[in-house]
């Protein structure tokens, strides 16, 4: 995972060698340096009993599973379904509220133009974007401008549909630098309630802990939220609260839960952001229209055209350890596809207005375009 989410996540460490891409003749974005900064002092977060209702469907790698209830299909499959209560709107803002802005930022790529050079990318089972820290952070944020968002994830020529995500995540590793446990949490696309809401995926839990969950709260998606995830309270526990920004900075949602390894001073954690379009496994086919297994060139390849995007995604003020994300703190950014991929041969990722790395526009969008604005660039 870098995360889980497919597994549907594939952004994790877990998977990352299947991953890796061969250099061929297209230019590397220049990645940060490899130095770790000590951990910053941080923000208090209060552990509460998770809260919604879980309703996971399967189809994926990175710790990733696809988990929306699909409805218009047969071949979907419900795998858990937990009632919970849903939880209590807080009212005491987190933050004063922000100027709702456009990303300012001037670095601009896409998977034709970025090159992952062999670093690492764990979300390499559907178009994404991941940013990946260096190791000692225990907090992130991000404003996340849902009200700009245009996303569509239906195909046109049968009415399946893709999963979406937008989430902050964790590696966690032990003493000897080895990868041992990640997860994602954030904001997931329910397919079946055609709402976005609170999720998390984690690869390794105890036998009694479910590794996916879905809050039962929807957003509304005019309003914009900020996203917090906090590893620094206690260890080997996380918990995501989501913030109402349209509503004066109250929390709107939260979850807390058991992360395997996690360290609460983060000497041992990775932070990552991820932005990604998935696939369910009705939609998994090469061009052919035979099953493709996870050939992730050939099920993009047969998902593109069917008009399926998520647009105009616009993230402000991303934060890690309560100071703002820049580059220096950053370990690796990469795309899935890159360059290398010569056969994906239009933008279907491409990152815009970007501060490295606090702000963004994010485009994903499965389509071939005459005058596609992103190649005009």
């Amino acid at each position: 995972m870098s995360g889980i989410k497919r597994s549907r996540r594939t952004a994790c460490s877990a998977v990352l060698a299947a991953c890796f891409l061969a250099v061929t003749g297209c230019t590397a974005v220049p990645q940060p340096e490899s130095s770790t900064p000590p951990g910053d002092p941080l923000s208090t977060a209060i552990k509460t009993q998770t809260s919604g209702t879980t309703v996971l469907y399967t189809t994926g790698t990175h710790g990733k599973e696809t988990i929306f209830t699909q409805q218009k299909t047969e071949t979907t499959k419900t795998i858990e379904t937990t009632a919970a209560t849903e939880a209590t709107a807080a009212t005491t803002a987190a933050y004063p509220r922000p100027t709702h802005g456009e990303p300012q930022g001037d670095r601009f790529f896409s998977n034709l133009t970025h090159n992952n050079a062999g670093g690492k990318m764990g979300d390499c089972d559907g178009p994404a974007f991941c940013v990946y820290s260096k190791k000692g952070y225990n907090r992130a944020s991000m404003d996340i401008l849902l009200s700009d968002l245009q996303l569509n994830v239906s195909r046109r020529s049968d009415g399946l549909s893709l999963t979406a995500y937008i989430f902050l995540g964790v590696d966690a590793y032990d003493d000897n630098g080895r990868f041992v446990n990640c997860f994602d949490a954030g904001l997931g696309y329910d397919i079946g309630k055609q709402k976005w809401v609170l999720f998390y995926n984690i690869l390794h839990v105890e036998p009694i802990q479910q590794k996916w969950y879905m809050s039962s709260r929807a957003l509304d998606t005019t309003h914009d939220y900020r996203l917090v995830l906090d590893t620094s309270q206690e260890d080997d526990w996380a918990t995501m609260i989501l913030y109402d920004l349209t509503a004066g900075g109250a929390e709107y949602d939260r979850a807390s839960f058991r992360t395997l390894h996690t360290r609460k001073d983060g000497h041992n954690t990775v932070y990552y952001q991820d932005y990604a379009l998935d696939f369910p496994d009705n939609v998994k086919y090469d061009t052919g229209g035979q099953p493709a297994g996870s050939n992730w060139p050939e099920i993009t390849l047969y998902n593109t055209d069917e008009n399926v995007y998520m647009k105009n995604l616009k993230i402000l003020n991303v934060t890690i350890n309560d100071r703002p994300w820049t580059a220096d703190k950053t370990g690796n950014r990469a795309v899935w596809p890159d360059c290398t991929m010569t056969w994906i041969d239009y933008p279907v990722v491409a990152i815009s207005r970007g501060g490295f790395d606090s702000e963004w526009q994010i485009d994903i969008d499965m389509n071939h375009r005459e005058n596609n604005e992103v190649t005009q660039k």
